[in-house]
């Protein structure tokens, strides 16, 4: 009787079975099975294997002449567009092989030679604009050297390679920054120049207003202004007194009207004094806290500016 490979239809356990049966019992989930069925399930299980096994091998064979024709376009045709393009398509075949996703990167930097790949002029000025303030060191990390490509890269690499790949990507920035550092100094320094300029300014105002403030402060402390006030109101008193008194004592009522009239002059001139002097330092109080409002204003404009150049010369 000849026995033939076969497997279990229920439980999938490979069987040596006799083929001249019609049936037979599986000894490990004792279930019945056609003899036929069993080994058609067997040498259907095997050939996808073996195909499946053909497909992985055709598979790696492609994805190394994929990288190969890759690096023909990077290396020697210097078509870097292309180049990417074609280590892009393999991101989701090969995701485990760290030439890929590499590979991206030598393409975008054009083998590390672009040292505005990643930042641009533009972004260089916004960085001066104070619209980061946390240095160029980690303006460039964060912008340049913390890419998506290089992390997949150094999470799939053999051991051996990844101080090489760091170094590389380390060297990388590093270049970045120099050339960023001699875009940005005559930049850094007319910049300077004209926060300075803003800052002296602010400055004076500041120095001005102080200056008004202790004018006013001074004038409304001094009480010159009020002994001339309460002189000025004691002598159109002593007039009006003299003319009352001489009025009646004279003959002539002319010589009362005269000393009334002697009187009345200076008493309104005491008057209007009078008047401007309190109505005066009501207004003078007014413009004193205008002006302190504006000191507040000012200074704070001052320290923002100053906290701007620091910043300015930090970068």
């Amino acid at each position: 009787m000849p026995f033939v490979a076969a497997k279990c239809t229920q439980c999938g356990s490979n069987l040596q079975v006799d083929s001249s049966r019609d049936a037979a019992l599986c000894p490990h989930c004792e279930t019945p099975f056609v003899t036929e069925n069993a080994i058609k399930n067997y040498n259907t299980y095997h050939q996808y294997q073996i195909q499946h096994a053909n497909l992985k091998v055709h598979d790696e064979r492609s994805i190394q002449n994929r990288i190969k024709n890759a690096e023909v376009f990077l290396t020697m045709h210097k078509d870097y567009r292309k180049a990417e393009e074609m280590f892009q398509g393999m991101t989701e075949d090969a995701p485990a092989d760290y030439r890929v996703w590499w590979g991206i990167l030598r393409s975008q930097t054009k083998e590390f030679s672009d040292l505005k790949a990643y930042i641009s002029i533009r972004d260089l000025d916004r960085y001066l604009q104070n619209t980061y303030d946390q240095g160029l060191e980690s303006y460039i990390q964060h912008h340049v050297l913390n890419r998506d490509f290089y992390h997949k890269a150094m999470a799939v690499a053999p051991t051996d390679v990844i101080e090489e790949l760091k170094t590389t990507w380390t060297d990388y920035g590093r270049r970045v920054k120099t050339d960023a550092q001699i875009y940005l100094a005559p930049k850094k320094e007319s910049r300077l120049q004209g926060l300075t300029q803003e800052l002296d300014k602010s400055i004076e105002e500041r120095n001005k207003l102080e200056r008004q403030i202790q004018s006013r402060e001074k004038y409304l402390s001094s009480w010159t202004s009020v002994f001339r006030e309460l002189l000025a109101v004691v002598f159109f008193g002593w007039l009006t007194y003299l003319a009352v008194n001489h009025g009646i004592s004279l003959d002539s009522l002319g010589y009362g009207l005269i000393w009334l009239l002697v009187a009345v002059v200076p008493g309104f001139l005491a008057y209007l004094s009078l008047a401007d002097g309190l109505f005066g330092r009501d207004h003078v109080r007014t413009i004193l806290r205008r002006n302190k409002s504006a000191l507040e204003e000012i200074e704070k404009k001052v320290a923002e500016q100053e906290e701007v150049i620091r910043q300015c010369r930090g970068k």
